[in-house]
């Protein structure tokens, strides 16, 4: 019991009421009360004699806890006293505190107000000079500028006259955007670089130029799509020509049908074609002129601002050490800093494809940096920016600017009607010619515009542009004729297959006669004159006549006799000799007249003359100072086809009388045998006797007076 009483009373769960509860109702009161006071004076026992055998140390602790609670007591009191001083010092500054408070908010008050007063004065001065400067455009969008940079750091709600100055600002600053608009439209129409200028520097000073270049190259890229949509559409095509058609016949009646390449409709048809290529062409030059028109000009204008010059201005060529930084500079600036935001990723391309229209010089290299980078903060920002103008080169280098964009469309578009239009595809790929002429009278004007342009004002844009790539210019429309170039060899082999066939297989074994052959080289002939617009055309076109006149020597040689009927020498000549030397003639005949007539066509062309000169200095350029470099020389057509002639047909003249001529020797050969076999009996044979061995009577008549002497 005892030991259960102890392990209740020990328990962590131990419950008074339920314990007491139990004794009760257990009739255990008595035993209970005994039993625990039993364990208290035992308990007491333990203290007693606990502090009996420990009171020494008790008594050191005791008096530890006195001095405690003595020096609790001095720090308590000392606290108070702190407390009660601390009370009356905040007594005695709480109203200098005020007062200084006070001082410190109203001061503030009156710097804001100063602040305020002073910007509106400012604003009220600026505003004036703006309404006073109404025609200086470019003075007054920089006071724009700056009453916007006022209204930007400042609370103006609330204040009436800023109020009314920000609807005044407002109105100001369309009434100069559309001021500028007008000065860009027209300079346009007049190609007046200055006022571009000037329009470009409004949005500049206006915070706008960046989008405006974007806009104007959007707005173009418009344009052309239009215009070349709407210019080789069959649809449209075939409505044009009707309409032409009746204004020239009159209006259509019952049962009048148009197709549109059915007999005489097709020529029609090929006018309405070309008529439409030919505005697209006329409007991818105004485009590309108005892009490199932009483009010059964004080079040429300079900002002369005092706050621009002082700035650090990032440039792609470091060498680079302008005072007054030009618009397209700072919009380089504008890319190199923020080159990672997605967000302006198509303003950046539209303003790198301006600048590519202009062949913008890039001539950045791989340079040391000697900039003291202060802080790890500049050295990130400056790597940063070393990895934007890397990025910013390539993208330049690889743009081929508005001539590069529109020549691609216009290839897509071309490549894209010629699969959903035979008629159309006949167009373009039968008159090549025709198509390579258009582009080539593009590059021209395109280069002769930019040509002056650039003469006499060279020094302003020397470190952005560079002249002497306008040579380079065509290269992109080239490849955009790539495919139509290539049908159009195809089809001009196959003409001048298709007449030789045609001749050949008329005869079986003497050949074509001589208007058959007239209409072979006339032929040939016409196809290096459709090549005469471009050097590279003639060219390809030369190396197709050196396949005709392979062909024409392959169809004669299978016409060749062979045999003994060819090479015997006894009699008059055999039907198979007369065939092979009416075939020789034939081709002597032939190769005569063609180069004849190609030299007479070709004779004082420049074109003969370009590719040697552009080789040679291409070459040049690309030697350097190795002046030892052998220069190949490039071959004019009339030297092709001389070549080629001489090539297959005197080879097939010379392998033709090969036979015969083997055989003349042959039988010399066998008459000296018998000469010499004789040789005794000519010794009593007088020097005046006129005699001849019938063998060498047999020989010397057929060759001297049958095959020798025979024209």
């Amino acid at each position: 019991m005892d030991e259960t009483l102890t392990e209740n009373f020990s328990s962590a769960d131990f419950d008074a009421k339920l314990f007491v509860s139990y004794v009760i109702g257990a009739n255990k009161v008595a035993d209970v009360l005994c039993k625990t006071n039993n364990r208290i004076q035992e308990l007491g026992n333990l203290i007693h004699q606990h502090v009996a055998d420990n009171h020494v140390d008790l008594f050191k602790r005791a008096s530890d806890i006195d001095k405690l609670q003595n020096v609790l007591q001095t720090v308590e009191d000392k606290i108070q006293n702190l407390s009660v001083s601390v009370a009356k010092v905040k007594k005695r500054i709480d109203y200098p505190h005020d007062t200084f408070s006070s001082g410190v908010t109203h001061f503030r008050n009156l710097h804001t107000t100063c602040t305020i007063l002073r910007n509106i004065s400012r604003i009220a001065a600026l505003m004036k000079r703006i309404q006073s400067r109404s025609k200086d455009l470019c003075q007054s969008s920089m006071y724009v500028n700056e009453v916007e940079f006022l209204f930007n750091n400042m609370k103006w709600e609330g204040i009436h006259v800023l109020e009314a100055y920000s609807r005044t600002l407002v109105q100001v600053r369309e009434d100069m955007i559309s001021q500028a608009w007008n000065l860009v439209d027209s300079s346009y129409e007049s190609s007046d670089q200055t006022q571009l200028a000037t329009g470009l520097q409004v949005f500049h000073n206006l915070n706008m130029l960046m989008d405006v270049v974007h806009e104007l190259a959007s707005r173009w890229k418009s344009e052309f799509d239009s215009v070349l949509s709407t210019s080789v559409d069959i649809d449209s095509l075939t409505q044009r020509m009707r309409t032409r058609q009746q204004i020239q016949q009159g209006t259509t009646g019952p049962g009048r049908a148009s197709l549109s390449a059915v007999g005489g409709q097709a020529a029609a048809f090929h006018v309405a074609v070309w008529t439409s290529l030919d505005g697209t062409i006329d409007k991818m030059e105004q485009l590309i002129s108005r892009s490199r028109l932009l483009g010059m000009a964004l080079m040429k204008q300079r900002e002369t601002y005092g706050d621009v010059c002082m700035t650090n201005i990032q440039r792609l060529d470091q060498n680079i050490s302008e005072l007054f930084p030009s618009l397209a500079e700072l919009l380089i600036h504008e890319m190199l800093t923020d080159w990672q935001n997605s967000k302006k990723s198509e303003k950046y391309s539209s303003v790198l494809l301006i600048f590519a229209s202009v062949n913008f010089k890039e001539t950045l290299n791989n340079q040391e940096n000697d900039t003291d980078l202060s802080s790890a903060n500049d050295f990130l920002s400056h790597k940063l920016i070393d990895g934007n103008r890397t990025a910013v080169r390539n993208a330049l280098l690889k743009n081929e600017g508005f001539l590069g964009w529109a020549a691609d469309r216009f290839a897509v578009k071309l490549s894209s009607i010629s699969n959903q239009s035979p008629v159309i595809k006949e167009v373009l790929e039968g008159e090549y010619p025709k198509l390579l002429k258009l582009i080539l009278d593009l590059e021209r004007r395109v280069s002769n515009t930019l040509s002056s342009e650039f003469n006499g004002n060279y020094e302003f844009d020397r470190h952005t542009t560079s002249v002497r790539n306008i040579s380079e210019l065509p290269k992109c429309l080239v490849r955009a004729l790539q495919p139509f170039e290539t049908a159009y060899l195809s089809r001009s082999v196959s003409r001048l297959f298709d007449r030789v066939t045609l001749s050949f297989s008329t005869s079986t074994t003497a050949g074509p006669d001589n208007n058959e052959l007239n209409d072979i080289i006339q032929t040939a002939v016409n196809e290096l004159a459709y090549a005469t617009v471009h050097h590279d055309l003639l060219f390809k076109v030369s190396r197709n006549l050196d396949k005709l006149i392979a062909l024409f020597a392959t169809k004669t040689e299978a016409l060749v006799t062979t045999g003994v009927s060819a090479t015997q020498l006894v009699d008059c000549q055999t039907p198979g000799q007369q065939n092979n030397i009416h075939l020789i003639n034939l081709l002597c005949q032939f190769g005569a007249q063609l180069q004849l007539t190609v030299s007479k066509r070709l004779n004082n062309l420049n074109v003969l003359s370009v590719p040697n000169n552009q080789t040679n200095q291409k070459l040049s350029n690309w030697n350097g100072a190795s002046s030892q470099t052998t220069t190949p020389v490039v071959k004019n057509p009339v030297q092709l086809i001389s070549e080629s002639t001489a090539n297959h047909l005197n080879s097939l003249c010379s392998s033709i009388l090969d036979p015969l001529l083997q055989a003349v020797c042959k039988t010399i050969d066998d008459i000296l045998s018998t000469m010499h076999n004789e040789y005794d009996s000519y010794q009593n044979i007088s020097l005046n006797e006129s005699w001849k061995p019938k063998y060498l009577q047999n020989l010397q008549t057929p060759v001297g007076c049958t095959y020798v002497s025979r024209k």
